[in-house]
């Protein structure tokens, strides 16, 4: 018996002259210990579908069909059923996670109320468990964790604590939205570990919604590809990654980032947004190989075996599955790039986030020297925590630091003084990791885009202009410009943070995760929007990611953080074909990719983190394959290991 069953699912959202028909029949079941991946481009409806189950759509949204979790019909359940159902049968972990915890609440108080709540145990039992819940999601320092509130915790870490208060209660089905949205290579292959063995271990159906098809294919034990309410394909996963027969799906795959290869991507339209239910195939205006039947009836979904569904009236042949769909591959500029002079530079920087009611304060900057080069687009990679997004604070001015020296065009424009300065928001610009928590929900999303312009004072012409050139680039569908932020899904809200910060052609942009909630397809668009003002030798840009491919493929300078401190730097292709601290090679061992080939040849992950607070030498120690004793009291210098390419480790073999 399945323990989720979908029959026939359609759902309407929205005012009617704004309706929007997000679910078109969607049928789907899944049993008990199977883990379950959804996929899908942005608007697709994967994020509906999950609230749907969860019971948390508008009041207005229009519902049909049935939805049965462990035999209960939750479209039937009244407002105090649906409060005992969330958590005990069906739970969910969000992709937003600082939206979902409270603000106000310390992550202990949060964990340990839904615990006892939802399991009636004591206060002391459920503090034991909370303890236990945050180290099997990789959170090491649980004491800390429990008193601190969600604005202290890294993105990495808000995910890993929604993660812990999802599977908290034992449900029978487990939603994860996005997983792995915020976490690093070496996080992913836990967490994503994690959902398998709860799934196993409590024989739970697991319902895994991801961008990121190579992490999940790892674990999943089908597939179905989600497109416009629709599902067009379903199958096995190790199936529907080798002979993928709809041309949607085979898209899809070929746009996934490769460690040692071009991104590639379909460059013919994007996902339409319904205000009607569809009577055609929605995939024909992207696809070659649609007929004249393409556009006059819907394609339904036709089991071509126990396990693959399919809804195409002209699939791709077995024989030139991998010849068949148009694909536009990036190109990139080979030629050796020549920078100016130094536009920011940071000399012995140190930050601390001062600790409160009793709190011991934490270093997220360590001593840190860095300086960027005018036109030079830099990657900054490392786990949640590391400090990636502290140091890309300061360098856009929105944080000021402990004590060091900054200099360069923040402290130009004495940012810190008044942020709203207009020559400072056309000098510099960042993207954030939360997009819906950086949009004001009161205004409107056009309003939202060109809002850098305003104070510049440009002619409404102009700026309606560059509004048009904006939303090309970077895929905002023009039905969205009237919206509120709240209405966008994240990967929507993602597009229009990036269409902000590119509109006023700054020098400097930094970019924190700005695809992390985009789909396959879009993050190739927009990375090749980067990589197109990457090309002016005035723009300068900061590139954090988690995503080591994307990092490869478009910057020109890597460092590795661990802990606050750069543990290694260089060139791109030299650290990431060349890696030489023991960090840096865990890390890449654990990029998943679709083709197996790819897989990096570097040690394992690296052990639990069992550091102690009182020590004094290299961070890494108690993790490290390669540490000696000596290392414990011994801090690590950056030392050359080739030409520009630095490495903090003594005991590195390059």
């Amino acid at each position: 018996m399945s323990i989720l069953d979908i029959q026939d699912l359609r759902v309407r959202v929205g005012p009617s002259e704004k309706e929007v028909f997000a679910l078109n029949g969607v049928t789907l079941k899944i049993a008990g210990g199977e883990v379950h991946a959804l996929v899908g481009e942005t608007g697709a409806g994967k994020s509906m579908l999950a609230k749907s189950i969860m019971r948390l759509l508008p009041d207005s949204a229009l519902v049909s069909g049935n939805i049965f979790v462990d035999g209960i019909d939750c479209l039937e359940l009244n407002t105090k059923e649906v409060t005992a159902y969330r958590g005990s049968v069906a739970s969910i972990a969000l992709q937003n996670p600082r939206s979902c915890l409270s603000a106000t609440r310390t992550i202990g108080d949060q964990l340990v109320d839904r615990i006892s709540n939802r399991t009636k145990v004591s206060k002391k039992v459920a503090l034991l468990a909370a303890t236990n819940l945050l180290e099997s999601v990789g959170i090491s320092d649980t004491k800390r964790t429990l008193q601190a509130f969600p604005h202290q915790m890294s993105g990495g870490m808000c995910q890993r604590i929604m993660i812990a208060l999802a599977i908290s209660s034992k449900p029978r089905l487990l939603i994860a939205d996005e997983p792995t949205n915020s976490l690093d290579a070496t996080l992913t292959e836990n967490i994503l570990q994690l959902i398998s063995e709860y799934s196993k271990k409590e024989n739970a159906a697991v319902l895994i919604i991801s961008h990121d098809i190579a992490s999940v294919a790892a674990i999943s034990d089908k597939i179905s590809v989600l497109y416009a309410g629709s599902i067009v394909e379903q199958n096995r996963t190790a199936d529907l990654l080798g002979k993928p027969r709809h041309p949607y799906t085979k898209m899809l795959l070929d746009s996934v980032p490769k460690m040692d290869g071009l991104t590639v991507f379909s460059d013919v339209g994007s996902m339409p947004i319904l205000s009607s239910y569809p009577t055609d195939c929605t995939f024909t205006a992207r696809c070659s190989r649609a007929t004249n039947s393409c556009g006059s009836s819907k394609p339904a979904l036709v089991d071509l075996s126990d396990l693959h569904s399919l809804a195409c009236f002209n699939p791709l042949d077995i024989e030139d599955i991998w010849n068949n769909t148009p694909i536009y591959p990036v190109s990139l500029d080979l030629k050796e790039k020549i920078f100016g002079n130094i536009i920011l530079s940071l000399k012995s920087v140190n930050f601390i986030y001062k600790g409160r009611f009793g709190i011991k304060g934490f270093k997220a900057i360590d001593n840190l020297d860095l300086e960027v080069s005018e036109g030079e687009n830099l990657g900054i990679v490392g786990e949640s925590g590391s400090g990636k997004s502290t140091l890309g604070r300061i360098l856009s001015g929105l944080e000021k630091i402990s004590s060091g020296e900054v200099s360069g065009v923040v402290v130009k424009q004495k940012l810190f003084r008044n942020i709203f300065h207009a020559p400072i928001r056309d000098e510099i610009q960042m993207v954030f990791q939360d997009p819906i928590l950086t949009l004001d929900p009161k205004i409107e999303v056009g309003h939202s885009i060109i809002e850098p312009l305003l104070t510049l004072k440009l002619p409404k012409s102009l700026v309606e202009e560059k509004l048009s050139k904006v939303i090309r680039e970077v895929r905002v569908d023009t039905s969205l410009l009237k919206r509120r932020p709240k209405s966008l899904s994240g990967g929507q809200a993602q597009r229009v943070g990036i269409g902000r910060a590119v509109i006023s052609s700054p020098k400097v942009i930094v970019f924190d995760e700005p695809t992390s909630q985009l789909d396959v397809t879009t993050q190739a668009q927009i990375l090749n929007v980067i990589r197109e003002n990457s090309n002016s030798k005035t723009f300068t840009s900061i590139y954090i990611s988690h995503d080591l491919a994307t990092v490869k493929n478009i910057c020109d300078r890597v460092i590795v953080m661990y802990r606050g401190k750069i543990v290694e730097s260089g060139p791109v292709e030299q650290v990431f074909n060349n890696p030489v601290h023991p960090y840096t090679r865990a890390m890449l061992a654990s990029v998943r990719t679709l083709d197996s080939s790819e897989e990096r040849e570097f040690e394992a992950l690296l052990s639990e983190d069992r550091l102690s607070p009182a020590h004094t030498g290299c961070n890494l120690f108690g993790r490290c394959p390669v540490s000696v004793a000596a290392c414990q009291s011994t801090t690590q210098v950056l030392l050359e290991f080739d030409k520009n390419h630095f490495a903090a480790c003594s005991k590195a073999n390059p």
